[in-house]
């Protein structure tokens, strides 16, 4: 079974509109077919700055105990609960 799976920072439940980042898991796939599409989407796909950190952020986001979680949980649960209704 071969999956490709697709983020973005501004697709995502993050929304951060306008921000260029993003990411591709690709499973079940060759290596060399791997390597000839990461090839093929690093010609022309490269984000700032800007979009790297906010890529960084979205996989890797604060944690319980860190100074910005809270604010962070809030805002979450906020967009993920106004997706619901």
């Amino acid at each position: 079974l071969q999956l490709a799976s697709f983020h973005s920072v501004s697709k995502g439940f993050i929304g951060e509109c306008g921000r260029r980042g993003g990411y591709v898991e690709l499973c079940g796939f060759e290596d060399a077919v791997k390597a000839e599409l990461y090839k093929l989407a690093s010609i022309s796909l490269c984000s700032n700055v800007s979009g790297q950190i906010m890529v960084g952020l979205m996989v890797n986001p604060p944690k319980p105990g860190m100074e910005s979680y809270d604010k962070y949980k809030s805002e979450r649960d906020g967009i993920l609960a106004s997706l619901k209704r």
